[in-house]
């Protein structure tokens, strides 16, 4: 396919074939790809536009039978990579992939990057988060290596084992105040990847003492803590990270779980209780991080705290404590303690500890049939909670499974069709019908009710969007909206998304 200097954004949803599969041109291109493009002269893809180049790669897109290459622009060229309803995998970057400076990951996407470490010093990594990695297929795993992430300079450093520096990439703000790890890919390489979020207690949230109930605020190294059988411990140490503004809102990771008063049962929690969402609560026996227990009624995921303050409770063992009244897990090291701001502090205090490997003090459950057995359990609860409480309204049934600067789709069911309106900075731009037929839902006993819509034209990369759905018949927004895309610090065509 061949395009003229007067077109410059194309998406493929199908196959596409010749000697070069794309080539297009005009200014500022955006090519999307969700299907096939395959090339029998060796060139997948030619972006050749002035100003900049725009690839968009779709999970279980495919360019085969050569490379994708960006002409060099003064804008600078972008890959990237959406979200979905599986996770994507984009390889031989530098070997097939050519031309471009950044590559963005959108939220909640889950995508693996693998290149070798030169060439992904070439590039902008932005919107990296804990659903994906970069495989640094040529840099052989060792346990030994180490690696970190500078706020100042937004570089992430991975050093051998006796301090030498093997190689940097260039992450986005996004990642500031995040640890990574690394760990061996399927080859001979090293995946690196967010470390695992940490669970803490928000502000305010009052813990059991042998005196009463105080807030975590408050408490000090060395404090007595009463602990699951009624044994009193002291703290060992105090772990504090906070949140604010951009950082805070929109960060799926940091936004708390609200547990409303006598969601698990009567008085339990005595007071609403907030915690970071892989904080873990102890109910029947298990260790259940409070995400996997958020049923929109009576266990809530807030999206817009603006000022988020965490603490964390740490023990020489790991220990079940109460907070609320409410059984839930104290801080285990399992390697994400530089996530707090105070992490040095530890360091000061034990420097002469040996390091040893995190112990749970009951299993931790995040799947199977036991945890949807409670699941189900407390859904009920919550329909007979006092008719006084707010709570909060679930979005209508359905999902907006991906969103971008030129389409949306999902799906919705209920009346048929479904009509529904797609809303950009608050204005209707558009109505459609879920009625598509997709394969998924049908095997699902869902039915054809599968949306997608094309924006009437191409979201500008320089602004900042929020995109939701809304069910005609009661304006109630689906499930996975609004996202919210945002462009890059200083306005560049760089962008990172995020759900709002």
């Amino acid at each position: 396919m061949l395009l003229t200097a007067g077109q410059s954004s194309i998406h493929n949803s199908g196959y596409i074939g010749g000697a070069t599969g794309v080539r297009e041109g005009g200014t500022n291109a955006t090519l999307e790809n969700a299907g096939i493009i395959h090339a029998t002269g060796g060139m997948a893809a030619y972006l050749y536009a002035t100003g900049s180049n725009r690839l968009i790669v779709d999970a279980g897109a495919q360019f085969t039978g050569g490379i994708v290459k960006a002409k060099a622009s003064t804008g600078g060229n972008t890959i990237e990579l959406t979200s979905g309803a599986s996770a994507g995998t984009i390889s031989n970057l530098g070997y097939q992939y050519l031309g471009f400076g950044t590559i963005t990951i959108d939220a909640d996407a889950a995508w693996t990057v693998a290149g070798s470490i030169l060439n992904f010093s070439t590039v902008t990594v932005e919107g990296f988060n804990n659903h994906d990695r970069l495989d640094l297929q040529n840099l052989t795993f060792s346990a030994g290596d180490t690696v970190s992430f500078d706020d100042g300079t937004n570089l992430l450093t991975i050093k051998d084992g006796g301090g030498a520096t093997l190689e940097t990439i260039t992450l986005d703000d996004s990642a500031d105040g995040h640890t990574f790890k690394l760990v061996a890919d399927t080859g001979n390489g090293t995946y690196v990847e967010e470390s695992d979020f940490t669970p803490c207690y928000l502000k305010g949230t009052r813990i059991r003492t042998p005196r009463g109930d105080r807030a975590v605020e408050d408490l000090r190294i060395g404090d007595p803590i009463v602990t699951m059988g009624g044994a009193a411990l002291p703290l060992k140490w105090i772990g504090r990270r906070s949140y604010r503004d951009w950082l805070a809102v929109g960060n799926e990771d940091a936004q708390p779980i609200l547990f409303k008063a006598g969601s698990l049962a009567d008085r339990v929690p005595a007071r609403d209780l907030y915690v970071s969402p892989e904080h873990a609560m102890f109910v029947d026996g298990m260790l259940i991080p409070a995400l996997h227990l958020v049923n929109g009624v009576s266990i809530v995921k807030m999206r817009d705290v603006e000022e988020i303050d965490y603490f964390h409770l740490e023990f020489d063992r790991h220990v079940v404590i109460f907070a609320e009244n409410a059984a839930a897990e104290s801080f285990v090291d399992d390697d994400s303690r530089m996530l707090f701001h105070n992490a040095e502090e530890y360091r000061r205090l034990y420097s002469n500890e040996p390091s040893r490997r995190a112990e749970f003090c009951a299993p931790r459950v995040e799947d199977g049939p036991a945890l949807e057995a409670l699941r189900r359990r407390l859904t009920a609860r919550a329909a007979r909670l006092r008719p006084d409480r707010k709570a909060a309204q679930p979005p209508a049934r359905g999902y907006v499974d991906r969103a971008t600067r030129t389409l949306v789709e999902g799906w919705a069911s209920g009346e048929r069709p479904v009509r529904l309106a797609i809303l950009v900075n608050g204005a209707v731009v558009g109505e459609t019908l879920a009625d598509r037929r997709r394969a998924d839902l049908k095997a699902s006993g869902i039915g054809d009710c599968g949306f997608r819509f094309v924006l009437p034209r191409p979201l500008s990369p320089e602004l900042a969007h929020r995109i939701e759905v809304r069910r005609e018949s009661d304006w109630l927004p689906l499930h996975g909206g609004p996202v919210m895309l945002r462009p890059a610090p200083g306005g560049s065509a760089a962008i990172t998304a995020r759900k709002c």
